[in-house]
């Protein structure tokens, strides 16, 4: 009796043959030539099989523990002549050999002997191979290699055993009448449905593998299995993560993994909105596009669905398939390094697909979130968009940015004190306020004002009696300044910010320097300003000079306020100028500010007064300064404040706007 199984391998490669003389194999062949036909439908192919034995329980449905005995009665009517196949894949040798020795070669049964039939049958059938004798190595049942030698005529009940010491097998010529016996046709026809069962079931779950390919994280895929447009996966790259703070605090890698995955899913919801999932674009409209946004940023993101998403070529492409998404993140940290802004910058470029055609979209924006009870959230952002056109012909460059708005829509006023503490001093204690100045800011409007106040002004200061405005700093610190400030001037001050000689020199050189117009010559001795008229770049010592320099300034005090107030505008503009340049920049001058100067904001607050600049500084600045007489008090030249002054306080107070 021979048998040869085919191996099941994962490519659909599958035979299974018997020999002739039970009557099975034109059945199976049958069956399987018209699998064959059917795979084909699909654009599959079926290779030869290869020559291997196949598990029993794989193949037949026989449980792994069933007994010998019990099987043998499913292959024939004689328990001597019990055949079955060994546990696991048995692979045939490559000649034959006699069970009862190593190299004895073993003949066919009789009857069989040079009949030709094998060679017939694989010529009538090339695609499948010649039945072959089926041999494997034997042991006896001890575990012993059994000894070469002649081959003796076993009994009925001989058996032989493979390795694994349960599965008997029965030598193909030993010539016992029960090793001879034949398997019925019944018998045998059940082995082929359920050989043929298994390569369906196969065949269904290849199928199946092939209509759902699983989605790498480095190379998008679609996702199917829901009805709709077809969809894909946007993989984020998440390259750089890092964290500073004041004072050069930053924070371990690990503090920030948490964080820095929070700011990933917002970015990657603004993103798959707007560009990667057909289900969110509602055919251009974008309705769920506020959601990656701080609740005070939302009401003005509807006027850039354009820039921060398809636009109205969402109504023409069927998908997108994204190629990069790669997002760096710098985070702004407290003094107990905890993270309280994000700075992020997104590079996305993708495929859009409308039929055969395939449009190039690129979209790189920097934004800013912060910390809300659902999460960090966008604040602002620059974008600039490369997105095909309705008509699908040319790309169209776009470029628009959002910048986060001020707390209220009423005026907003902050005092700028400049303190005269030398190196190595305190700015509060025992200083005088050597530059004094209120900056006005009208959201709605967008313009700021920049009102100087004379450090020799001859004021009332709130439980010190009278004196020059800049000792109000010396008896009280920047508390009495403020107050003494809001009751001259009626104006409401909101918050100020504070900084002394050295700290005003080391914030200008943390930023880079500034670039101001010089309005006209300067050589003064005193103050180290020596300046020729028009446009320079100062350093953090220079632009201290020009603040200093009050001697050759015309009108002396006054001039020099002004020129104080001209480094002011100055610097708002430099900032609006880095920010174009590198989207970081926000963090840089940020940092520059906690470490250099005092202020009753938090530094959440500041921050995002710093961010709103580029909202409320791109019209013109208007700087002045407010004047008087000058006149003589105990012995020291002050300047007593007169009624143009206080019309400046009133117009200022109105709406934080000078003039009109």
């Amino acid at each position: 009796m021979r048998i040869r199984l085919g191996e099941v391998h994962d490519d659909l490669r599958f035979g299974l043959l018997f020999d002739q003389r039970y009557e099975l194999r034109d059945p199976l062949r049958d069956g399987l030539a018209s699998l064959r036909r059917q795979l084909c439908r699909f654009g599959l192919r079926v290779p030869p099989f290869c020559h291997v034995v196949t598990t029993p329980g794989q193949i037949l449905g026989t449980g792994a523990g069933q007994s010998s005995r019990d099987r043998g009665s499913d292959w024939g009517s004689s328990a001597d002549a019990a055949l079955s196949l060994a546990d696991g894949p048995v692979h045939l040798a490559s000649r034959p050999v006699h069970p009862a020795g190593h190299g004895a070669a073993v003949g066919p049964p009789p009857g069989e002997q040079g009949d030709g039939q094998e060679d017939d049958e694989a010529h009538d059938h090339p695609d499948q191979p010649a039945v072959v004798t089926a041999i494997a190595s034997v042991c006896s049942k001890h575990g012993r290699h059994l000894r070469q030698g002649p081959v003796p005529d076993p009994g009925p009940a001989e058996t032989r055993y493979l390795n694994r010491g349960w599965t008997p097998v029965v030598s193909a010529s030993n010539g016992g009448p029960g090793a001879r016996a034949e398997v019925s046709r019944r018998k045998a026809g059940w082995l082929g449905i359920g050989a043929l069962a298994v390569v369906l079931s196969l065949v269904v779950g290849v199928l199946w593998a092939l209509r759902s390919p699983s989605v790498s994280a480095g190379s998008p895929n679609p996702r199917t299995g829901s009805a709709g447009p077809p969809r894909y996966e946007l993989a984020m790259n998440l390259r750089a993560v890092q964290g500073k703070g004041p004072a050069g605090v930053v924070a371990k890698p690990a503090a920030l993994a948490a964080p820095a995955a929070a700011v990933e899913r917002t970015i990657a919801q603004l993103y798959d909105i707007g560009f990667v999932d057909p289900r969110l674009w509602s055919g251009g409209r974008f309705p769920s596009l506020a959601a990656p946004f701080a609740p005070e940023a939302r009401q003005r993101v509807r006027a850039h669905v354009a820039d921060l998403t398809l636009g109205k070529a969402a109504g023409r492409l069927e998908a997108v398939r994204p190629t990069r998404a790669r997002l760096d993140v710098r985070f702004m940290l407290d003094r107990a390094r905890h993270p309280i802004m994000a700075f992020a910058h997104m590079d996305f470029a993708g495929v859009g697909l409308a039929e055969d055609a395939e449009l190039p979209i690129s979209h790189q924006g920097d934004y800013v979130l912060r910390r809300t009870d659902a999460g960090w959230r966008i604040v602002s952002f620059r974008v600039t968009s490369r997105v095909p056109s309705v008509q699908q012909v040319k790309a169209k460059v776009r470029e628009a940015s959002l910048s986060p708005a001020l707390p209220s829509n009423g005026p907003l006023f902050v005092l700028v004190i400049g303190s005269d503490a030398r190196p190595g001093q305190s700015i509060t204690s025992g200083t005088r306020g050597d530059a004094i100045h209120i900056v006005g800011v009208n959201p709605k409007r967008g313009i700021v004002s920049v009102l100087g106040i004379p450090r020799d002004s001859y004021v009332s200061i709130p439980g010190a009696g009278t004196g020059k405005i800049n000792g109000a700093l010396a008896l009280g610190g920047p508390e009495l300044m403020v107050r003494t400030v809001e009751q001259l001037t009626g104006i409401p001050i909101d918050a100020y910010v504070l900084t002394g000689f050295a700290g005003f020199d080391h914030m200008v050189k943390a930023v880079g320097g500034i670039s101001i117009d010089i309005p006209y010559a300067m050589d003064d001795a005193f103050s180290g300003a020596h300046f020729r008229k028009g446009p320079t770049h100062l350093s953090g010592r220079q632009a201290l000079a020009l603040a200093r320099n009050r001697h050759d300034a015309p009108g002396g005090d006054f001039g020099r306020s002004m020129n104080q107030g001209r480094i002011i505008v100055a610097a708002m503009r430099e900032f609006l100028s880095d920010l174009r340049k590198d989207p970081f920049a926000a963090l840089r001058w940020g940092l520059a500010a906690a470490r250099f100067m005092q202020t009753d904001l938090s530094l959440t607050q500041m921050m995002e007064l710093l961010l709103a600049v580029p909202s409320i500084a791109g019209n013109q600045v208007r700087n002045e300064v407010v004047y008087g007489g000058g006149a003589m008090v105990g012995g020291s030249s002050v300047i007593r404040l007169g009624g143009f002054a206080y019309a400046k306080f009133r117009d200022l107070r109105i709406d934080g706007v000078l003039g009109r």
